[in-house]
Formats: structure tokens, sequence, C-alpha cells
């Protein structure tokens, strides 16, 4: 990845290569033990990738605690994106409380390069333990996967958010293992006026799809 970086931030050009420069940048000061973000009372500090997106990385972090944390980053430097994240921490700060919401440590800019958010260190993805077991899930597995998640997305919905991206990848196991989590509020929304049954809903294919793909074609031909 490091490799990666390095040749599209020489030989690039346009947005991708400003967005090469931003992560190799961010990369290096990580190495070199000078990347810390947070304010005075609550810091913490990046120590490695743990997973990479189109736009930006998920880190590993340390608090001043010694507490591992996740540390979602998002570069400002590309249109489509920016201030995203922030989005993202302060719907996250809306719902705290509700059960199965990751708790969120901190967000916010970090100089004008960088948004950050610092939540819990979760497990692994629903979709990846699916994967790892075969693509099969035990009777009581599915029960407790079905009674959690659809607990979660009432709770979501209570708060007056819909999260529009639901998919097997945006739900994680928590430390324990027998809770799941929600996460990736950033493409979640108010809707302008009051929810509509789902018998009562009708889809509009004027409009770009919103969230994954897959599961919004699933949806639709439900």
């Amino acid at each position: 990845m490091y490799e990666y970086l390095n040749a599209v931030a020489q030989n690039g050009s346009g947005p991708e290569k400003a967005m090469a420069e931003s992560r190799l940048h961010l990369e290096q000061r990580i190495q070199t033990g000078d990347m810390e973000i947070g304010d005075t009372y609550n810091k913490t500090r990046l120590v490695e990738r743990i997973g990479s997106g189109s736009f930006g990385d998920v880190y590993l972090g340390l608090t001043d605690d010694d507490t591992k944390v996740a540390v979602k980053v998002e570069l400002s430097s590309c249109p489509s994106t920016s201030r995203c994240l922030l989005y993202e921490g302060d719907v996250y700060r809306k719902l705290a409380g509700c059960r199965g919401i990751p708790n969120v440590r901190w967000f916010g800019m970090h100089g004008s390069e960088y948004s950050m958010l610092v939540m819990e260190l979760l497990g692994p993805t629903l979709y990846s333990v699916w994967s790892q077991l075969g693509q099969h899930f035990s009777m009581k597995t599915l029960l407790m996967v079905v009674d959690q998640t659809l607990e979660i997305i009432s709770q979501v919905h209570g708060r007056g958010y819909v999260h529009r991206d639901i998919s097997p990848s945006n739900f994680m196991l928590g430390p324990t293992k027998d809770q799941i989590f929600l996460i990736d509020f950033g493409q979640s929304k108010r809707p302008v006026t009051k929810m509509i049954p789902a018998a009562r809903h009708r889809f509009s294919f004027a409009r770009p799809i919103v969230g994954t793909p897959r599961f919004v074609c699933l949806l639709q031909n439900l």
C-alpha cells in the first residue's frame, strides 16, 4: 500500500495525486510515532492501518490510558467526502445510548487535511464471519442476528434516522462476540416527512442509488 501511494503521489495528477500525497504524509507521520489527535484531555495516537476504502482508511489507535480504539480517517482534499465524517460523528452522538451503536470518543478536523472519528474497537463484520463459516449460520446464530439487527434498526428509526446503507458489512461483532453493532452512518438522514410503512412505500428509480448497490437491488426486487 505504501509503495502504491508513493507511486501515485509521484506520477499521478489531479485529485488522485492530491489524495495519495495526503495519505502518504499520514502514513509517514504514523511510522515516526508523530500522529496524535483529539483534544487536550483525550489524546489518541495512530498506530497502524487496519482497513482501507476509496477515500479514507481505518487505523488502530491507542488512547492516553492505552485503550485500543478504531480511528476512521477521511481526506478533506476529496470534495465527495469532505466533512462527511463530521456529519457521521454528529449522528453517532445523537444516537448515543441506543443498544448496538458504537461509542464515539472524539471526532473533528485534524488541521485542514483530515477529518477523523475515534470510536470503540469492534470485532469482525457479519459478512466476514459468515464467509469464514462457509457462508452458513446455525439456526441459533441466525435467530440471534435477526433479533439484534432488527432491534438496532428499530432504535435508530426511533431517534428519527434512516441508515440507508444496511448490509452485512456494516454490522460488526462487539468485543465480547455476543453483541452486534451497526456502523457507517455517513449516508444516513432524517426523513423530511413522517416515515411510511414498508407496504405503502414506492421506490423512485429516477434518483441515484444510495448505499451498497447489491443490497439495494435485493430490496427493490422484494
